[in-house]
């Protein structure tokens, strides 16, 4: 599993997430360019890396059969969550603006590659068999 962090800016994005999706065997990313598509512009008032990019990464995923998975839930559960984990969290606002940001950003990716969004509403997922 690869964890992403934020790239340094004087990185390409576009460029490092490549190299990565080249790379042999199986990989899952907990975050990837998609977060910068959500974060960019609500954070920065602009994302480091473009809709082409992106969909050509979604491609590179699909060569690979690879699936894209949204996890979600109302922004109200999620700051909860954050609360009781983290003992802080963003406000309800900001929740929900990277909620609807994520749900956007998904379902424009969803036209061109698999996505699989599940709740977590009832805080448990389904059975994968």
């Amino acid at each position: 599993m690869i964890h992403s962090p934020r790239t340094p800016d004087h990185l390409d994005l576009a460029t490092r997430y490549r190299e990565i999706l080249d790379r042999a065997g199986r990989i899952l990313f907990d975050r990837c360019f998609v977060s910068e598509l959500v974060y960019g512009p609500l954070h920065r008032g602009r994302s480091r890396i473009t809709w082409s990019d992106a969909l050509d990464l979604a491609e590179r995923v699909i060569d690979r059969a690879g699936l894209f998975v949204h996890l979600t839930t109302a922004p109200p559960v999620i700051r909860r969550r954050l609360l009781d984990r983290d003992g802080e969290a963003a406000g309800l606002e900001e929740v929900t603006a990277l909620v609807t940001a994520y749900q956007r950003v998904f379902s424009t990716l969803a036209d061109y590659t698999k996505v699989l969004t599940l709740d977590a509403t009832a805080g448990e997922l389904p059975s994968a068999g």
